[in-house]
């Protein structure tokens, strides 16, 4: 489930964007694995809102099944939710977009 930030182009935008885009590749590489951990976190509130408990149940048992396979999970999700990738762009742009909104927050 490591869905990106829209892409990698606009990965190394952002960093451009937040003033960033002399960080070394170590720091980019944590950043980018912090963002898509909180995307993984926002998508899966957005899961439990829509679910159904039949639904959460099958997925946790699915999950816990094949923890090892995490594209596996993924399709899991996807045939499940038909706009799954639709939800998960929109909570990347989301974040992108708090993200920008924060650092010309900090600059004033």
């Amino acid at each position: 489930m490591s869905e990106t930030l829209n892409g990698q182009d606009q990965q190394m935008d952002i960093f451009v964007e937040l003033g960033m885009g002399d960080a070394s590749e170590a720091d980019k590489s944590v950043i980018i694995q912090s963002l898509q951990e909180l995307l993984q976190e926002r998508i899966m509130l957005r899961l439990n809102e829509i679910l159904t408990e039949d639904q959460k149940s099958a997925l946790s048992k699915f999950s816990e099944e094949n923890k090892e396979n995490q594209l596996s999970i993924l399709k899991f999700i996807m045939d499940m939710v038909p706009n799954y990738e639709d939800m998960s762009k929109e909570e990347a742009l989301k974040i992108r977009e708090e993200l920008i909104e924060e650092y010309n927050a900090s600059k004033k």
